[in-house]
């Protein structure tokens, strides 16, 4: 129990890593980290009370033990919040993969597009040029 509610911390903090990232380079609203850092605040607690019963589990002076139906109930919870997570995580893998991809269309878009603007005026230019030598070689 304790390991996965390490994974669980772990994915979280490695999304809420990542979004920043993506937050970092893209300009993008803070609302995904909010939700990140909630989901870190729950997977913490989370972990917390695995810790505890652990420790009360291991080191309780009652031999027979028994973790609450509550706890179960949370722990079930906490593998639906790692599942969400970790969906969470790839789709915003996936979303990054998309931003990407429409980056590079909008370059190449804007390339497409400049290329013959940049053409023309590169004649101009020589035109131009040709003109004003001519100017010269007449006076």
């Amino acid at each position: 129990m304790e390991r996965l509610s390490c994974r669980l911390l772990f994915v979280l903090h490695t999304g809420h890593l990542f979004l920043q990232l993506i937050q970092f380079h893209f300009g993008a609203e803070e609302t995904g980290s909010h939700i990140f850092m909630f989901l870190l605040v729950l997977a913490q607690f989370q972990h917390n009370i695995v810790k505890a019963a652990i420790h009360a589990r291991f080191h309780s002076i009652d031999p027979l033990f028994k973790l609450p139906e509550s706890y179960v109930d949370l722990f079930e919870s906490s593998v639906d919040l790692f599942e969400s997570s970790v969906d969470l995580f790839e789709s915003s893998v996936d979303l990054f993969k998309s931003s990407v991809d429409l980056l590079k269309s909008i370059i190449h878009l804007t390339f497409q597009l400049l290329e013959p603007l940049l053409i023309r005026l590169f004649l101009i230019f020589k035109l131009t040029l040709q003109q004003a030598n001519r100017i010269n070689e007449i006076t």
